[in-house]
């Protein structure tokens, strides 16, 4: 649901109050729009986003969180789920405390949407994001990393 890039942004940027404002926007255009959250938070939006965390090494309350908003939604998100996805995943990203670098390290090099290009062969492309575009779109449209994390 959060909008594509707003992942890695350190909070003490400048760009979080933007990237606040128009996650207030959005939500407002979703509601108007009559797209219910279960529209968007897919059970194949789920895959890919415990891809985007087995590739990322991330953390234990990512996961946490997953398995609580998928139970809302009624989406079972067992652990045989996370584990065969994270055996077909590679690990590419090396961020801080399981890796060499900074959170904004990799929001320099593109953050998410760039790591969408490298996973995309293994995502759902078709699935929706946050701002209403598709997995493909923002992986096309994704600054590519000029230079890469070191890998792990």
């Amino acid at each position: 649901m959060a909008l594509p890039g707003s992942a890695a942004v350190p909070a003490v940027e400048s760009r979080r109050r933007d990237l606040g404002e128009r996650t207030g926007v959005r939500a407002v255009e979703l509601a108007r729009a009559g797209t219910r959250p279960d529209d968007v938070m897919t059970p194949d939006a789920f895959d890919n986003a415990i891809r985007v965390l087995a590739a990322t090494g991330g953390s234990t309350n990512e996961f946490i969180h997953l398995v609580a908003v998928a139970g809302r939604l009624g989406i079972p998100l067992g652990l045989n789920r996370f584990t065969d996805i994270g055996e077909q995943t590679p690990q590419v990203l090396g961020v801080r405390p399981s890796g060499p670098h900074a959170l904004e390290d990799f929001d320099h090099v593109g953050g998410v949407p760039a790591l969408l290009t490298v996973l995309e062969p293994l995502l759902n492309r078709d699935c929706v994001l946050g701002d209403g575009r598709t997995v493909a779109e923002v992986a096309a449209e994704a600054m590519k990393p000029e230079k890469e994390l070191a890998p792990v």
